[in-house]
């Protein structure tokens, strides 16, 4: 779009809602250190931490690990305004679990 000098015009761009996140270990399990997309966010828990939507690498590894033992990864799908709840454990003991909630209807 072009505008001349003095010339003003409105733009409506649409704004995806976002995803919220939630990180737990399952009881009596390590802490991790999580990463989204290769980027260092925080140590878990983490309760509703927001995403933009989309298609995210999830790593969770044991502080100050860097091998393989103590380290979960997947990737995971978020949609605009769900909620996504992920527990682990990093002993190997349960399984990674994911559950989303869907979005509610605007």
């Amino acid at each position: 779009m072009r505008l001349r000098a003095g010339e003003t015009r409105r733009l409506e761009m649409p704004i995806a809602r976002p995803a919220f996140l939630t990180l737990l270990p399952f009881l009596n399990t390590p802490q991790a250190e999580v990463r989204l997309d290769g980027k260092a966010i925080s140590t878990t828990p983490i309760q509703r931490l927001m995403v933009r939507p989309g298609a995210h690498l999830l790593e969770l590894v044991r502080p100050g690990g860097n091998d393989s033992a103590g380290h979960l990864s997947t990737t995971l799908t978020l949609a605009a305004g769900s909620e996504t709840l992920v527990t682990f454990d990093l002993t190997g003991n349960q399984p990674l679990r994911v559950r989303e909630q869907p979005a509610a209807a605007p």
